[in-house]
């Protein structure tokens, strides 16, 4: 992503959208992966209530949700 583009609410605003759909369609967790140079994405994860999971690769982080 541009990095001007960064810390304007549009991945939290996805995000958000994301977990909503997911409750509607009657889910009960979400899962995410990402690599672990992604400082952004992490934190934007952990903020959304997200917990990090052990990843059997060292190069990515597995974060899950419980809807």
């Amino acid at each position: 992503m541009d990095p001007g583009l960064r810390r304007l609410g549009i991945g939290s605003a996805l995000q958000t959208a994301a977990i909503q759909r997911c409750r509607a369609a009657g889910c009960y967790q979400m899962r995410s992966r990402s690599p672990t140079t992604s400082t952004e994405n992490y934190t934007l994860k952990i903020e959304a209530g997200y917990v990090l999971s052990p990843s059997e690769q060292n190069d990515s982080y597995y974060f899950l949700l419980k809807l």
